[in-house]
């Protein structure tokens, strides 16, 4: 599933840079079509990579946010994790793993279905950081950043 979500944002974000940095519309089915032929290889690669980048960036922040400055975390969250792990287990009932299993399939076809307006919203990014004088633009971009430089840091 996040192979299929990699790919089309690869798609639709090289139709949407075509739009918007040389007005050019290009056929979203040709360039998904391009993206399995040419850059299939990058994606499955990102996609296998990403799990593991965002488990490490969320268990460090994780361990941050319980710990604060001491070093007792790996000896206090042992009952938790034997807790958590007591709760999971149904007897016979099977009802938390077909949760489980709703649950993720759930979550990646959403996942799949935001990476087109992703797609598009990165792309127009990239455009801006490229030309941010293009007559394309409208003022989204230059007053949300004096938004964020007025805003308290």
């Amino acid at each position: 599933m996040q192979v299929i979500k990699n790919a089309v944002h690869v798609g639709i974000s090289r139709v949407s840079y075509m739009y918007f940095a040389h007005g050019i519309e290009a056929d979203s089915l040709s360039a998904f079509k391009d993206t399995v032929k040419y850059s299939i290889g990058s994606v499955c690669i990102g996609s296998i990579l990403e799990p593991f980048f965002t488990a490490i960036q969320d268990s460090a922040c994780a361990m941050n946010s319980i710990t604060g400055d001491t070093d007792e975390f790996m000896f206090s969250c042992t009952n938790c994790y034997s807790g958590v792990a007591r709760r999971l287990v149904i007897n016979k009932d099977h009802a938390t793993a077909i949760s489980l299993y709703a649950f993720l399939i759930g979550y990646f076809m959403s996942r799949i279905t935001m990476s087109w307006p992703q797609a598009c919203v990165s792309a127009y990014y990239v455009v801006y950081a490229e030309n941010p004088e293009s007559l394309r633009f409208d003022t989204t971009i230059p007053v949300r950043i004096k938004e964020l430089q007025q805003s308290p840091a």
